[in-house]
Order: structure tokens, then C-alpha cells, then sequence
């Protein structure tokens, strides 16, 4: 293939050069050039935390400190598979999913997971991880600096406030619930020295009802009582939703 694509561009010199051998060599030196400089480019983004998957998540995870097997949390997963025509509900196995469905997470079920306990994040679930780990790693432990970091790593996923006394809570949607489990159990998320650390999961993270103080404005995620005749956007925050 590179070879060809030399061959292409090699071909394209005007015709009072395309016989003359040095202004083809210098055409193809120019264009290996730029393939090699393609290359390292390829490179260096294959380890872009965005894009990366498989073992180069790994390997920056062996940089970072995230291993992609926990040890510290036990999960079932959903798992794609077919069922027998005289089978019933509940299925063992999940089928294809709907066009309206989102973030399925279902997978095929490998043969070495039956031989083994440890759990095995998937590629999204090591990325969080990830970017957990690069929080923590980066935060100088105040509430500024990791509500600063969570908010570019996570734009609107995760709510993070301070609780009194001595107390913080990170707020996940429940679509969250195992990948925020697993943070907490491999005590990756982030949080000062000596402060204790509690976990919520809501239905909407970006709809949330609250109060504001008089004078005050109201934080971005939540909403207050709707019109009549407007539709639903949000709901409570009920006790015990940890």
C-alpha cells in the first residue's frame, strides 16, 4: 500500500519531468518522508486517552497506576447469547439490542471468565478508571482543584460538592452505578486526606430538584418546580439513594 501510494504521487510530476529520474527519486524521498512522519503521528495518538483501546489502555494504565482486573469488586455482566424456542423469561442471555437502546453493555461471554473470579473492566470502564486515576494523581487534594479536573474530564457526568463537617459526595447517574461502584471500591476517586467520602446515584444528573438561596443562583444541574402543563424534567434526591 505505501508503495503504491509513492508510485501515485511519483506519477503526478508534469511530463517534462516524469522521465527524469532524479526528479522521481526526489519525489518518492519526500513522500517516504511524510509517510514516516504519518507514522509517528499514528503512534502517539494510538495512546490518546479518548481513542485508545485494548492494550494501549493498558499500557497506560501500567503508567498511570490502574490495573484493567479488580480485585475489589465482584459484578455480573450481561452477556450477548441466544435462547432456545421453548425457553421462558427470565433468559440467561441477552439478544441483539433495539435501535432506540442506549449504551447497551453487553458482550460476548470469553472462556477464560469461567475459570477465574477477578473482574476485567471493558475498555470504557478502564477509561473512567483512568481518568479517575489522572485526578488523583494531579489534584492537590482541594475542592476547587478536584472539582476543576472532574469537570473536564466529565463535563456533566458526575456532580462533586462538599459536605459538613469534613465530607464530600460525588453524585452519578444510575447509568453509572457499576463504573462509579468499582472507582470507590479501588479508591480511585479522589478526595482530600481524612475526609469522608459518600457516593449517590440519581436517575438524571442534570436534573435534579433544589432550592436556591435569596440572591443566589442556583447550580446548573438542578431544576425547580415545573408549569402546569410542562413535561416532567427531573425528580428528588431521595435519602438513602447511595
Amino acid at each position: 500500500m505505501n508503495a503504491e501510494l509513492i508510485l501515485y504521487y511519483v506519477n503526478l510530476l508534469i511530463i517534462q519531468y516524469h522521465i527524469k529520474t532524479k526528479a522521481r527519486a526526489t519525489i518518492e524521498a519526500l513522500i517516504f518522508e511524510e509517510m514516516i512522519y504519518d507514522i509517528s503521528i499514528a503512534v502517539r495518538d494510538g495512546f490518546n486517552l479518548e481513542t485508545a483501546i485494548g492494550k494501549q489502555l493498558e499500557i497506560l494504565g501500567s503508567i498511570i497506576g490502574v490495573d484493567r482486573t479488580v480485585t475489589g469488586a465482584s459484578f455480573t455482566r450481561d452477556y450477548f447469547g441466544y435462547a432456545l424456542y421453548t425457553d421462558t423469561a427470565p433468559f440467561t442471555y441477552f439478544g441483539y439490542a433495539d435501535y432506540t437502546d442506549i449504551n447497551a453493555d453487553e458482550q460476548f461471554r470469553l472462556y477464560i471468565e469461567d475459570n477465574r473470579a477477578l473482574y476485567d473492566l471493558n475498555d470504557t470502564e478502564l477509561r473512567m478508571m483512568l481518568k479517575m486515576q489522572i485526578i488523583k494523581n494531579n489534584s492537590n487534594g482541594s475542592m476547587k482543584a478536584i472539582d476543576d479536573l472532574l469537570a473536564e474530564f466529565f463535563i456533566d457526568q458526575v456532580i462533586f460538592s462538599e459536605r459538613y463537617p469534613m465530607g464530600e459526595t460525588f453524585i452519578f447517574p444510575e447509568g453509572l452505578r457499576r463504573i462509579a461502584t468499582i472507582a470507590q471500591s479501588e479508591d480511585l476517586l479522589p478526595r482530600p486526606a481524612g475526609v469522608n467520602l459518600t457516593v449517590s446515584f440519581v436517575p438524571y444528573i442534570t436534573a435534579i430538584f433544589g432550592y436556591k438561596r435569596y440572591g443566589h443562583d442556583a447550580p446548573s444541574f438542578t431544576v425547580g418546580y415545573k408549569r402546569y402543563g410542562v413535561a416532567k424534567t427531573g425528580g428528588y434526591t431521595r435519602y438513602g439513594q447511595t
